[in-house]
């Protein structure tokens, strides 16, 4: 199961990309500086337990009453590390642009609108988003969870190399042009 971050792109926006002729070099461009402003907002998410993306991760079950003891289990095989942490994989599945499970595609659907898409296939990352009940529990802890500034800011990423660069070629274009002489 993946589990990635959508940007979608208005279809008013779809509209001006048809209008520039926006290129499939420009659509790879949009989603190099996506995944580069993902993947920076992935380590910090990592780096703080979720607080980065607006709320920590819930704790490590711990004691009698919790219905198991993965802290406790987990300090005995690998020692003290942060949460969503064990091998570190899942966190550079996020973060590592050529690790095997990142995901950073950029493309046009049937209907037209662009689509963008960031994130990991890596197998932890549907059950750290969902949680799960057995074997043992887990809380959801969603490894993608970002505030709206962060969403934003991956927005803004996409929308400047869609728009804007092209935007500013047709303008250069045009002060270029030089009427027919008669």
């Amino acid at each position: 199961m993946v589990t990635t971050v959508k940007v979608h792109i208005n279809p008013a926006m779809t509209k001006l990309g048809d209008m520039f002729k926006v290129t499939n070099a420009i659509v790879k461009k949009a989603t190099n500086r996506l995944d580069t402003v993902f993947r920076k907002q992935q380590k910090l998410l990592f780096a703080t337990g979720g607080s980065s993306g607006g709320a920590s991760w819930a704790p490590l079950s711990t004691g009698k009453a919790s219905r198991s003891n993965y802290a406790r289990d987990k300090g005995r095989k690998i020692g003290i590390k942060p949460i969503l942490t064990y091998t570190g994989d899942l966190s550079k599945s996020y973060g590592r642009k050529r690790h095997p499970d990142h995901i950073a595609e950029g493309r046009r659907t049937a209907s037209g609108q662009f689509e963008f898409i960031v994130g990991s296939s890596h197998p932890l990352a549907k059950i750290h988003r969902d949680g799960r009940t057995s074997p043992t529990f887990m809380p959801k802890r969603n490894p993608v969870q970002h505030t709206s500034l962060q969403t934003k800011a991956r927005v803004d990423a996409v929308i400047t190399p869609l728009l804007v660069e092209k935007f500013n070629k047709e303008i250069k274009k045009a002060q270029a042009w030089k009427a027919p002489r008669r």
